[in-house]
């Protein structure tokens, strides 16, 4: 994506993006009784680590 230069009138514009996963699996916690907002923190958590370590970067736990 960094590579990619976007157009906008006569504007150039470059994209960086950090993504951060968070899977969960029914061995480790049931989908069913994980609430959202604890869902959105872990997930936050994850994305905050890939800022940390840079442009570009994907966190999964």
């Amino acid at each position: 994506m960094e590579k990619k230069v976007f157009k906008y009138d006569d504007i150039n514009i470059k994209i960086t993006a950090s993504f951060g996963v968070y899977c969960v699996k029914n061995t480790e916690t049931d989908p069913k009784k994980l609430n959202i907002e604890t869902f959105i923190k872990l997930v936050d958590s994850k994305l905050y680590e890939a800022k940390k370590n840079g442009k570009n970067n994907v966190v999964v736990y």
